[in-house]
């Protein structure tokens, strides 16, 4: 084996390929056929989408559970511990796994060249096969077409929101980003399309691929009360608790999620009872996570406008408190664009840099906040960890701490967390 330790391999990992993002399938393609990884005898589910992605997924992963169905399942970025991308059952594999998937994948290669992004997804594919789960559930990368999970048929493809992000990969519009995510769609398969915003765009593409095409709003819908809300369809009606996890936008994720088990085997598919118990049991570290500390904590890993917007709606929702916002993003990102849709939510503006190479500057950062506002009140901080343990100190019942701009500023502040403040 390369190296003795997890932390070792993806150290390597991120300097052994020429480029950090590099789409394409015929090297990751050529390396899985290898090691007999493009056929696994589960089923398959995979996740496309720009916001949401990681949230059906945990959905998923509930509903399974409660249901006694075994899964695997394959995300990115994680919060914490990379071991978190990989799950079965719900739960991270351990790192002697993982480290002994990637020297079979190093062994496996020969001289073909391998970006982290591959090297993960082949260890994944080899370990949920290994596992021998019931259902592989698949969150797409970037994009869909060029992505490394696109080298699996998919028996059912799951298309959650659409909105601008990675714009110098997929296109500058959603209409070209849309066409691009939708090509994990295959032939005679069923592709759902939970969100409206670009559904022509969409049904084309199912038609270009020949998938059967499952349109939110027209082949399913819902309908939202105060403590129940309802899913309905031709065939099925459900009338189930709210998500787990607050905002609109997650009855969107759910009903995505409920229309593609419809498509499962017979053997598969939940009953009502599971997917009640497990919308109740959903739950995600970053997804507008609340604690009650000396004063109140929420986690978000909004990063993009359209996810700014949901995060915005969701403050609305809560009881009036003076709103404190610790923003790191990255500079690849539209931050101007965040920024200005949070504005009207924030009273004070906390600004730091994430501790990896692509955070933007806090200068930009805060240049953006004073063009959207030059009457902003703002503080700058040289680590996100000095902005949040001085916040933590001053804080009190009537104010709200909101951490947000990307998966990196989350893991630096809520990894400084007790568990004790963690199960508050």
């Amino acid at each position: 084996m390369r190296f003795n330790t997890l932390s070792q391999w993806l150290d390597w990992l991120e300097v052994t390929h020429p480029l950090k993002i590099d789409l394409g399938l015929e090297r990751v393609s050529g390396v899985a056929a290898k090691m007999e990884l493009l056929e696994p005898e589960a089923t398959v589910i995979t996740i496309g989408g720009t916001n949401g992605k990681g949230s059906s997924v945990s959905l998923f992963e509930c509903i399974f559970k409660a249901a006694g169905v075994s899964t695997g399942s394959y995300t990115s970025p994680h919060v914490h511990q990379f071991n978190e991308r990989i799950r079965i059952n719900g739960e991270p594999v351990s790192d002697q796994q993982i480290m002994h998937a990637f020297a079979a994948i190093d062994e496996a290669r020969g001289e073909t060249s391998l970006s982290y992004f591959e090297f993960s997804t082949l260890a994944a594919l080899s370990l949920l096969q290994q596992a021998q789960v019931q259902v592989i559930l698949l969150e797409v990368g970037l994009g869909g077409r060029l992505d490394a999970t696109n080298i699996i048929d998919t028996n059912i493809a799951l298309i959650t929101n659409i909105a601008l992000d990675h714009m110098h990969f997929l296109g500058d519009t959603v209409e070209l980003i849309a066409a691009e995510k939708a090509a994990i769609a295959r032939r005679n398969k069923p592709m759902i399309c939970a969100a409206n915003e670009v559904t022509p765009v969409l049904a084309e593409q199912a038609k270009k691929y020949g998938a059967h095409f499952i349109q939110a709003g027209m082949d399913y819908s819902i309908k939202i009360n105060d403590d129940h809300w309802c899913w309905e369809s031709n065939e099925d009606s459900y009338q189930l608790p709210a998500p787990g996890l607050q905002g609109r936008h997650q009855y969107d994720n759910a009903a995505g999620v409920i229309a593609a088990l419809s498509y499962l085997p017979d053997e598969l598919q939940p009953n009502t009872e599971s997917i009640a118990e497990g919308l109740i049991n959903l739950n995600l570290p970053g997804r507008f996570e609340r604690y009650q500390l000396d004063y109140e904590l929420i986690f978000d890993v909004a990063h993009n406008p359209h996810s700014a917007i949901a995060l915005a709606e969701n403050l609305k929702q809560l009881k009036p408190k003076t709103t404190h916002i610790l923003l790191g993003i990255l500079g690849d990102k539209d931050y101007t664009g965040l920024v200005t849709t949070l504005q009207s939510e924030v009273e004070y503006w906390h600004l730091s840099s994430a501790q990896v190479e692509r955070a933007l500057d806090v200068d930009n950062l805060e240049k953006s906040v004073l063009d959207a506002d030059p009457n902003a009140n703002i503080n700058c901080y040289p680590t996100l960890v000095e902005a949040w343990r001085h916040l933590n100190s001053v804080l009190g019942p009537h104010e709200r701490l909101v951490v947000t701009g990307s998966f990196h500023t989350i893991d630096e502040v809520r990894s400084r967390l007790t568990a004790s403040e963690l199960s508050s």
